[in-house]
């Protein structure tokens, strides 16, 4: 639940594209796509051997967002030595998202 309160239901993952107008393109339509799903921008952009990228309005945000992000990856490195992630099914995760009291705990988190 912290992972979606800080970082939103999903990151926009970006295969590998070149640097420049081509990364750029590619990034836009990943957004376009993820705001048509969710009907929000994404707090996450991940690309593909070029890193992370963290979306918010304010920098400690943006810095709540990476450590997150961060944790996220080290908590999944390590399941796989114990068989693998189990993920939360969608449902679930748009129950969290959609919280109330979620919302309540994003802006004492700083992110909204």
């Amino acid at each position: 639940p912290d992972e979606i309160v800080m970082c939103g239901p999903a990151p926009v993952v970006i295969p590998y594209v070149d640097p420049g107008l081509p990364l750029a393109r590619a990034i836009k339509q990943g957004i376009d796509r993820f705001i048509d799903t969710y009907g929000e921008l994404p707090k996450v952009i991940m690309l593909q051997n070029h890193g992370l990228v963290a979306l918010a309005e304010t920098a400690q945000q943006v810095e709540n967002i990476t450590a997150m992000a961060v944790k996220a990856a080290r908590i999944l490195v390590g399941t796989y030595a114990l068989g693998g992630p189990r993920f939360l099914p969608p449902t679930v995760i748009d129950r969290i998202h959609t919280r109330p009291d979620e919302h309540y705990r994003q802006r004492i988190i700083g992110k909204k």
